[in-house]
């Protein structure tokens, strides 16, 4: 049996130093990475390692994340 891959939506909101990332758009959900100002590198390691912080036992290694930038100006 073939699992489709699963893909969860990142609401990336910039802050002095990187990305505030709001898993499924949640505010209950949420973790920081310290990438540069132009990139996510270091935002899905941090998505998948919180996950699996939160949800002990789960394994996230086959989720892929899409990250959305979202600006939060006016």
């Amino acid at each position: 049996m073939t699992h489709e891959p699963i893909s969860v939506r990142v609401e990336a909101h910039r802050w002095s130093s990187g990305w505030e990332l709001h898993i499924l758009g949640s505010a209950d959900l949420v973790t920081q990475t310290e990438s540069g100002w132009d990139s996510f590198d270091d935002a899905e390691r941090q998505t998948r390692d919180y996950l699996e912080t939160v949800f002990d036992g789960a394994d996230f290694s086959r989720v892929s994340f899409e990250f959305v930038e979202k600006n939060d100006a006016p």
